[in-house]
């Protein structure tokens, strides 16, 4: 758990300062408020997702396993698409720039969080 929370924490403060620079130098117009509760929420929702899928793998029972993924994977996406249906019938300027910011963010942790429970994983197998 300790290498997600690091690997995360780091990887959102450096796309907290990106956004930062980006939106002071040359995308001022395209400017997201919610960027940094984006980012947190980002950061929290893997943080949960990938403390229960590691407690979940300890069984060492694939099926079981598998089920509690595709569960997990399915109440993060209701999650995602409830906050951005919300965002944009509220918002309807920068739909664009939101949708794009949210796809990125989407990927990189999403990107995170595959490669350390697959990194776990394959540890638990080695047995280290």
């Amino acid at each position: 758990m300790k290498n997600i929370i690091k690997k995360t924490a780091i990887t959102t403060f450096i796309l907290l300062l990106g956004g930062i620079f980006l939106f002071n130098n040359g995308l001022s117009n395209y400017y997201l408020p919610i960027f940094p509760w984006m980012l947190g929420g980002f950061l929290f929702l893997t943080y949960g997702v990938h403390f229960f899928l590691i407690k979940s793998s300890k069984d060492q029972d694939p099926k079981k396993f598998n089920n509690i993924y595709m569960m997990t994977f399915t109440i993060k996406m209701v999650c995602y698409l409830v906050f951005i249906f919300i965002y944009l019938l509220n918002h309807k300027e920068n739909r664009i720039t939101f949708i794009i910011a949210f796809a990125i963010l989407y990927f990189i942790f999403t990107s995170l969080e595959i490669s350390s429970i697959l990194s776990h994983i394959k540890k638990q197998k080695t047995g280290n």
